[in-house]
This record gives C-alpha cells, structure tokens and sequence, in this order.
C-alpha cells in the first residue's frame, strides 16, 4: 500500500515536471520612437523596424508590433515623474515652514528646555526630509532614465 501511494506520488511528480526550455527573457522597456518599414524577406509575423532616435543612426530590429511601446505608455511614464517630483516640491516647502516656525519659537521663547527640544525636532526633521528627497528622486532620476 505504501508502494503504491509512493508510486502515484511519483507519476504525480513527474507530470508536474515541465520539459527544459530556455529561460524566458524578459523584454526591456524600449522607449524609443519606432516607424514601420515593411520587409518582404522576412518570414513569419515579425516585422523589420528602424529605431528612429537621436543617438542611433541606423540600428534595425525584428520585432511585433506588440512589442512596439505606444505613446499612451510614455506619457503615463512622464506623469509618473512629474507627480513625484510635485511631491519632492510640497515635501520640501513643508519642511521649510516647519523649520522656520521652529526657528520663530526659539526666538520667542529663551527656556533651554524649549531650545534643546525644537532642535532636536529641527534635526529629526531635516534627517528624514533628506532620506525622503533622495529615495523621491532617485525614483525619478530612474523613470527619466527610462524615458530618455
């Protein structure tokens, strides 16, 4: 009994088993402007495409016309990074307010207790607006990477 149920667990298993096939490629995200040039030469659904671009002069590729990113892609790419970089402009005029409002409180009031507190505020402040504008524009320096 335990035979066969080992037996079963095996067939199981091995129909599980795909057979070995190369490993997939993943496509990289070509943002370049394309223009279809037909070539009768080539067989299948493959289309021959010129890359028209600034920095390539003559650089042809076989590729689908899936493969192909549309201008709906781009411009949701650039909205992309003008919203995070109107976060990295409303992240920083906070901080500045919050700082100069801190700064406005310690003029005001002379207790060193008061004064210790709001820069150690100050300075917790200032930290985390630096990790947050460098992790934000990193992000963007990316996406503007990717989009040029």
């Amino acid at each position: 009994m335990l035979i066969d149920a080992l037996r079963r667990e095996q067939v199981r298993l091995m129909l599980l088993i795909k057979p070995n096939r190369p490993p997939r490629r993943p496509k990289a995200l070509k943002l370049t402007f394309r223009r279809r040039i037909s070539d009768t030469s080539n067989s299948g659904n493959c289309e021959r495409m010129k890359m028209v671009h600034t920095n390539t002069t003559d650089l042809t590729t076989c590729a689908s016309v899936d493969d192909m990113l549309c201008a709906d892609d781009v411009d949701a790419l650039l909205l992309l990074v003008q919203e995070r970089l109107v976060v990295v402009v409303v992240v920083v005029v906070v901080v500045v307010v919050v700082v100069v409002a801190e700064v406005v409180v310690v003029v005001a009031v002379a207790e060193v207790v008061v004064v210790v507190v709001v820069v150690v505020v100050v300075e917790v402040v200032v930290v985390v607006v630096v990790v947050v504008v460098v992790v934000v524009t990193t992000e963007a320096a990316i996406l503007i990477s990717v989009v040029m």
